[in-house]
């Protein structure tokens, strides 16, 4: 690639699959705190990796979330049918859930 006359590396990395989301609705944390979840669908993986309203998202496969489009960044860059370790908070206690990435 050539931009303004210099020539720059750059690599595209394609990774096949559909990128993954969160199957419920979140909301931001004030201050960086995470992504609050407000809603969960009961027919998608997120209910059967057991989240539930109010828990607070933290970090996903080691990666941290500051905010509900931190968390939207993170899972689309992860692809659909895979499984990661989730970080909460539920009622102050901090614990990991085993999540198989929505679509």
């Amino acid at each position: 690639l050539t931009f303004e006359g210099v020539a720059v590396d750059w690599t595209v990395n394609i990774t096949q699959g559909t990128p993954g989301a969160f199957g419920g609705y979140v909301s931001s944390v004030p201050g960086g705190g995470g992504a609050r979840v407000r809603f969960v669908d009961p027919d998608l993986n997120a209910a059967a990796a057991g989240f539930k309203d109010k828990d607070i998202i933290t970090s996903v496969d080691s990666q941290p979330v500051t905010s509900a489009a931190s968390l939207s960044a993170v899972l689309a860059g992860k692809r659909a049918g895979i499984a990661v370790p989730v970080g909460i908070t539920r009622n102050g206690t901090q614990m990991t859930l085993q999540y198989t990435v929505d679509e």
